[in-house]
């Protein structure tokens, strides 16, 4: 197999973020929720639209690796929630037209918050086939002007505003990706499903955001510990091969990148399985910013790099999760 780098991976992060506190204060956000959840802020972004943050994103990520966008023979658009548009309207052709990416194949990949995690494996494979092959794949959410409630629209977490694009190639660059693998827990996709289809109707609008209603079911018919166990057993796999296949059987990470859920949430699924596999955590600044859909993983290393504490040699273990369920881990190798 050859070797995959990403050559590139950029962000764009609204400068607005509106405290928990002034959250429960105005009563957006409940105030038990929001000492369980443990976040500080959520990113907010009133401006750009979701089109228009992932062409930003893309742009600074192609100039960054160095590429150009007519090099390009993949690019995938991921997000979890409406991008403003009339819905047959599709974001990866936009971006493809905006930074004329014109030869290369373009769709979009929605499958949840683990979506861009899924469109890196497939790129992965994209590069494999021929040596000059080069993918873009971003992810972009906006909850905001929508009747989608950033505080109280799901269990665990709030959402934040965010946008991400990396470049993935056979060409040596920042990150070389020494493990990929993803499973999934498809006897969880009735936790977003309610028993029966209902018709679209003006008044049940804001009824189709409410990602509680169908959990609440579920929750009810299968009891949370269901839920947990069936997760967790999933990702328990998922470590379970990484360390047989890779050098984090010897030696921990030196970061891992886990979804911005709540501190609820992180604690009783994901940390139980990872946390012990990597030195530091990015929960510090996703707490900050709130769960930004499909971006999550790529959102962590964007900021990263910009924190220049990176080094090479570093290891960066990437976990995701999301709606149906699929799970993936991805390990990357800081290169000189």
């Amino acid at each position: 197999m050859n070797a995959i780098y990403i050559n590139a991976c950029e962000s764009y992060l609204p400068e607005t973020r509106v405290s928990v506190a002034d959250a429960v204060a105005e009563n957006l956000y409940d105030e038990k929720d929001a000492s369980l959840d443990g976040y500080s802020s959520a990113c907010i972004e009133h401006t750009f639209w979701p089109g228009d943050m992932a062409v930003m994103a893309a742009e600074k990520a192609l100039e960054t690796a160095k590429y150009h966008a007519s090099g390009l023979s993949l690019l995938t658009y991921s997000a979890i929630h409406r991008h403003g548009h009339k819905l047959l309207w599709q974001p990866a052709a936009f971006i493809q037209n905006a930074i004329g990416a014109h030869d290369a194949m373009a769709f979009s990949l929605i499958h949840g918050c683990n979506a861009l995690m899924l469109s890196a494996g497939m790129a992965m494979d994209h590069c494999q086939l021929e040596q000059d092959r080069a993918a873009l794949l971003v992810s972009s959410d906006r909850f905001e002007h929508s009747h989608f409630d950033r505080w109280r629209s799901d269990y665990g977490l709030i959402y934040g505003d965010a946008a991400v694009a990396l470049v993935l190639s056979r060409q040596p660059g920042p990150f070389k990706i020494e493990y990929f693998a993803q499973k999934s827990a498809a006897s969880l996709e009735s936790m977003h499903r309610l028993d029966k289809p209902v018709e679209e109707t003006i008044e049940g609008l804001p009824q189709a955001h409410n990602v509680r209603e169908a959990k609440k079911v579920y929750l009810e018919t299968n009891g949370k510990a269901q839920f947990e166990a069936t997760l967790s057993a999933t990702l328990t796999q998922l470590r379970q091969e990484l360390l047989s296949n890779t050098v984090l059987r010897e030696h921990m990470a030196d970061w891992v990148v886990l979804p911005n859920v709540g501190k609820r949430v992180l604690a009783s699924v994901y940390e139980p399985v990872f946390a012990d596999l990597a030195i530091g955590d990015l929960w510090q600044a996703g707490q900050s910013i709130g769960h930004a859909g499909a971006s999550d993983q790529f959102l962590g290393l964007s900021l990263l790099v910009q924190s220049g504490e990176l080094k090479p040699g570093h290891l960066i273990l990437l976990v995701g999760a999301g709606a149906g369920f699929s799970c993936s881990v991805m390990l990357l190798s800081v290169q000189a």
